[in-house]
């Protein structure tokens, strides 16, 4: 199964999730770390076996089926996933043929919502090479069918399907081998494997009857023949080099349109409600049900999640250009927000000099030097203390925890999750006030 194509013909199909596989249960926790962390450094083969394993003793499903798209991405480029994609819309199809009761259809949806978060983007910015013009063929092809599945299910994120169908059109024509020919006795052209463009010569006059020519000096008339040469390679120059190099800078930087799809259909949904038509009609069901998916989407993604997307466009804007200006802008207002964490060492302050009152008390009551209103302060200080446990730990304080080395037990995981949780918690607390106020 490894070495040759995999069709549904080799393997069962599995309408169900093999929930009890140790296999499934193991590449379920591992690809869960893509929710956190989208680039993740995983063990992509040790996960392609695992996936190989299930398909053999389970048969094929839906959800491995999906995972198995972004493995076979990673480990053998375009080729993998033309294979991976051409499987699963084999088993979509299957499914919708022989109806709900051998395909789930909220395990259909699931699959392809994980699909389109999870696979799109890393293939918008999946390196290209020759070889690739029949698999980004074959994986275009295999996207459309699994493209009109998602719309059929109404399944978040199914118009960014269709934007890649696009995307894989364009790249597979122009991932033809381009080869410059240069015959120095012939006009020079442009050769292309399919198809061929020649950059012809300019149309040549016909013959006027010959005169008597005017007697002038042989040095006086300059030889032109070398500037039709030059103008002719530097156009052909210009013909590889622009759209060769437009397509390698698309790659490069504009590897985000299924990323930024949300904040592009709110601003599309923003222009429709302040448009003056808006006010004399109601919103129809389809509209409406559009609406509710891009909200969706919205609302799922972390709030941490456009900081990690302009992150990321930071760092390859500093592979593709580096010393540049937006790098080091995006660098240092960064380092500006990070001002506040060391405010938070009061935090700790008050929590020594809270544990070192206490101990003073403890032992002036052991030398019988006690008043009164030590029992009160020994009190005083272990409701302060106590205080201070049942409260939410503020996020700095984590921060500083995670920086310092100052957790004893739970590891540095244990401490992003709390402070991811937090944050989250804060911003939608801060949405919802401030939409609260307004009222």
């Amino acid at each position: 199964m490894n070495q040759k194509s995999t069709t549904l013909s080799e393997v069962k199909f599995n309408p169900g999730v093999p929930k009890h596989s140790k296999a499934f249960l193991l590449l379920s926790s591992e690809l869960s770390k893509l929710s956190r962390t989208p680039n993740a450094a995983l063990n992509w083969n040790e996960l392609d076996k695992l996936c190989q394993r299930i398909f053999l003793r389970h048969g094929y499903d839906l959800h491995t089926g999906a995972w198995f798209c972004l493995i076979q991405l990673r480990i053998a480029g375009w080729a993998g996933a033309a294979k991976s994609m051409e499987l699963l819309a084999s088993a979509l199809s299957f499914g919708e043929r022989h109806g709900s009761e051998v395909a789930d259809l909220g395990l259909r949806r699931y699959a392809l919502e994980w699909f389109t978060a999870h696979v799109i983007t890393p293939m918008y910015t999946q390196a290209q090479s020759m070889d690739d013009a029949q698999s980004l063929s074959r994986a275009e092809s295999a996207l459309e069918i699994i493209g009109r599945q998602a719309q059929k299910l109404q399944v978040r994120g199914a118009d960014t399907l269709n934007n890649l169908c696009y995307f894989l059109q364009v790249r597979a024509r122009t991932s033809q081998n381009i080869v410059l020919n240069v015959d120095p006795a012939q006009q020079i052209q442009l050769v292309c494997k399919a198809p061929t463009v020649v950059v012809a010569a300019d149309p040549v006059a016909e013959p006027s009857p010959v005169e008597e020519p005017t007697p002038v000096l042989v040095h006086d008339i300059p030889d032109r023949r070398w500037h039709w040469l030059a103008a002719g390679a530097l156009a052909a120059t210009l013909l590889i080099t622009l759209p060769a190099g437009g397509l390698w800078l698309f790659q490069r930087l504009a590897a985000e349109p299924a990323a930024l799809a949300p904040f592009t259909a709110l601003e599309r949904v923003e222009k429709l409600f302040n448009s003056p038509e808006l006010s004399h009609q109601k919103l129809t069901a389809q509209q409406l049900d559009e609406l509710d998916n891009k909200l969706q989407e919205l609302v799922q993604q972390p709030s941490t999640w456009l900081l990690q997307q302009g992150n990321q466009l930071a760092k390859r804007l500093g592979e593709v250009a580096p010393g540049n200006s937006a790098t080091a802008n995006w660098k240092k207002s960064l380092a500006q927000n990070t001002a506040s964490l060391e405010r938070a060492e009061g935090w700790f302050e008050i929590e020594r000099r809270l544990n070192n009152l206490e101990q003073r008390l403890l032992e002036s009551e052991k030398k019988q030097r006690s008043h009164i209103t030590i029992s009160e302060l020994k009190t005083d200080v272990y409701e302060m203390k106590q205080a201070m446990r049942n409260m939410e730990t503020p996020i700095s304080v984590l921060l500083l925890k995670r920086e310092g080395g100052r957790e004893e037990g739970g590891g540095e995981e244990g401490l992003n999750i709390l402070i991811e949780e937090g944050i989250n918690r804060l911003v939608k607390q801060y949405v919802q006030s401030r939409d609260d106020t307004k009222k």
